[in-house]
């Protein structure tokens, strides 16, 4: 990441030893500990959070994109689940009785193409 090879680090340790001297330098290196979990912590939430966004904003152009009605149930509920993860509540797209009716339908194996076998 910083692409710091072990001589640097040795320099810093020992400008860090002359600086701050040796009674001081392991409290310095607790604190300096904690500030680097801490911003690696907000920086993981921070990632999590814009990809989590991504995923939304991609669902939501399929949705608009993609007007096949086999994929709508599947991507909506996949939405609303991304959604309450991020706390947060959406309107569901307008979608009429018939075409609500006709998405178990469309995705049901036709019984008339089924062989029936004794």
């Amino acid at each position: 990441m910083f692409d710091i090879g072990f001589w640097e680090l040795v320099l810093v340790f020992v400008m860090a030893l002359v600086v701050l001297g040796p009674e001081r330098l392991p409290a310095a290196a607790r604190q300096m500990g904690y500030w680097v979990r801490r911003i690696r912590g907000l920086a993981h939430v921070a990632q999590q959070e814009l990809e989590r966004e991504l995923k939304v904003s991609e669902l939501r152009q399929q949705l608009k994109d993609n007007p096949d009605l086999h994929n709508l149930r599947g991507i909506r509920d996949e939405l609303r689940s991304l959604d309450a993860m991020a706390g947060r509540s959406i309107q569901p797209p307008a979608v009429s009785a018939a075409e609500e009716a006709e998405i178990p339908a469309a995705s049901a194996p036709d019984a008339a193409n089924q062989d029936s076998r004794p």
